[in-house]
């Protein structure tokens, strides 16, 4: 079923791109990230809305070197089913181009050694999707985390809402808002 999923969007990309080498280039490279998650790792593709782990949850370490020790997610990288946990799984990395001194990185974790930490008892838990009601509109649900152990609601961090800024009007080249809500034309009604 994941597989056929990985293809259909890799049929669907077909379009952006320019060539025939390319399509097949795109195609040789998706086959390959898939052969490995399935091979190296023993994983298939998950669905987005299927993710359990996002920016800014507590997860704890079940497998690797750095077993039982707990942090907060910084980013989760979807494609390659990993994530960069703070402080965790540390590795040399390079520094400037003019720094000849290596800097301890992060490096990102597979999601399947990865479990999400109860914020109440502070032991990590497997979680169950729920449907709760919305406060505003009560004929309307919206999916939540919720821990096995406690039962209660895992909240979604703050932090994996996406930031959006909004540009600020150039003077000289945007229409002023106050000429763009003043009525120009009147109609026949």
């Amino acid at each position: 079923m994941a597989w056929r999923i990985a293809t259909d969007k890799m049929r669907q990309a077909k379009m952006f791109c320019a060539t025939a080498m390319q399509r097949r280039m795109d195609q040789q490279k998706m086959y390959r990230r898939l052969y490995r998650l399935k091979m190296k790792h023993g994983i298939y593709p998950t669905k987005i809305e299927d993710f359990k782990v996002i920016k800014g949850d507590l997860v704890e370490i079940i497998r690797g070197r750095d077993e039982g020790k707990q942090g907060r997610v910084k980013r989760v990288l979807r494609q390659s089913e990993t994530a960069i946990v703070e402080g965790l799984n540390l590795r040399y990395g390079r520094g400037q181009a003019g720094d000849k001194q290596s800097k301890m990185k992060e490096s990102p974790i597979l999601l399947k050694n990865l479990a999400l930490v109860d914020e109440d008892t502070g032991i990590p838990t497997p979680i169950d999707w729920k449907y709760q009601q919305l406060q505003s509109d009560k004929d309307r649900y919206h999916r939540v985390r919720q821990s096995i152990v406690s039962g209660e609601i895992i909240p979604t961090s703050k932090l994996a809402k996406p930031q959006r800024k909004l540009k600020e009007c150039h003077p000289s080249k945007d229409t002023p808002p106050s000429w763009a809500r003043a009525r120009s034309w009147i109609g026949p009604w």
